[in-house]
């Protein structure tokens, strides 16, 4: 191979290594946030804590289900109105 090339394959080598290495750097601090989430907060989600809606502020208790429904409606919303998203999306797949 020419110098040149060699040069380029480990220079593209090193970069694809850095990436990975500051990817991987960058998604550790997120995954032990989401593991602490889950492992201080998992038995505080019931079936009772979803189907109910949010007591006033104060109270103890209250769910999640306005939420739950309000992010249903705009999942529906966006594919109902915005089919040419959902076109545009299933090119580049």
């Amino acid at each position: 191979m020419d110098k040149f090339i060699k040069i380029r394959y480990y220079k593209d080598k090193l970069f694809k290594a850095g990436i990975v290495l500051f990817t991987s750097i960058a998604i550790l601090p997120l995954l032990l946030i989401i593991f602490y989430i889950l492992k201080k907060g998992i038995s505080s989600i019931h079936w009772s804590f979803l189907v109910n809606l949010p007591k006033p502020v104060g109270e103890v208790g209250g769910g999640i289900s306005n939420a739950i429904v309000g992010t249903i409606i705009l999942i529906l919303h966006r594919f109902t109105y915005c089919p040419c998203l959902l076109v545009s999306c299933q090119e580049f797949t």
